[in-house]
């Protein structure tokens, strides 16, 4: 009897470790990288359009960090999208203004296009969230957007002023740095609807790229 209950035991403590460590695994990369797709966005436009972020009230450098980890260990896409919720609640209430939306022409809107935010990946709570910093936003200075004189090209300083503690960041500071130089061009750089490749493919080719550099040269190989 005494064998029989050791070898239960034994069979239970087996089982429960498998379970633990299962759930310790982080997600499979082809859905840590598309999680990353999404964060990338949805931090960029807060970053550019949110009002509590353009003026300065918000370290949102430190808000994407824990939304990294979030996006390769939560065990489900709910999970994912809560951590969503809880980086786009830490900037607040967006700010509201009765100045009138300046009237741009079509020609000048090619390089926006916004329907990522209306993916079904997004939870309706993250969805509602995007929307209303689109709606609410206005014409407004941002800290993380400089110019050298009136008409110039924009100075983006403040993105290097980050802590990196060598050539070679941990993982999620590498995504940070990707996050910030995709969202520059994207949001500032007026040829890129002419530019060879999509710049949305670019961001999902070069996610695995800067995730998985094993070192401070094939870092800094992917980002050249």
């Amino acid at each position: 009897m005494k064998k029989i209950f050791s070898f239960r035991h034994l069979v239970v403590l087996l089982v429960l470790f498998s379970v633990i460590q299962s759930n310790a695994q982080p997600v499979p990369d082809s859905t840590y990288y598309h999680r990353l797709y999404y964060l990338c966005k949805v931090w960029g436009h807060a970053k550019y359009y949110h009002t509590r972020i353009a003026a300065g009230l918000v370290n949102w450098d430190d808000q994407l960090l824990p939304t990294v980890t979030a996006a390769k260990t939560a065990l489900s896409n709910e999970a994912f999208n809560n951590a969503l919720l809880t980086m786009l609640n830490s900037a607040g209430p967006m700010g509201t203004s009765t100045v009138t939306l300046p009237v741009v022409p079509d020609s000048l809107n090619l390089n926006l296009n916004q329907d990522w935010m209306q993916s079904s990946y997004l939870s309706p709570e993250v969805k509602t969230i995007l929307q209303d910093i689109k709606d609410k936003f206005r014409p407004q200075s941002n800290v993380y957007i400089q110019s050298f004189f009136t008409n110039s090209n924009p100075k983006v300083d403040m993105d290097s002023l980050y802590y990196y503690e060598s050539s070679y960041p941990v993982e999620e500071k590498r995504i940070l740095a990707l996050c910030r130089y995709w969202n520059q061009v994207h949001y500032l750089y007026p040829y890129k609807g002419i530019m060879d490749q999509d710049w949305d493919i670019t961001l999902q080719e070069f996610i695995p790229q800067i995730a998985s550099a094993t070192d401070a040269l094939s870092f800094s190989q992917a980002f050249r």
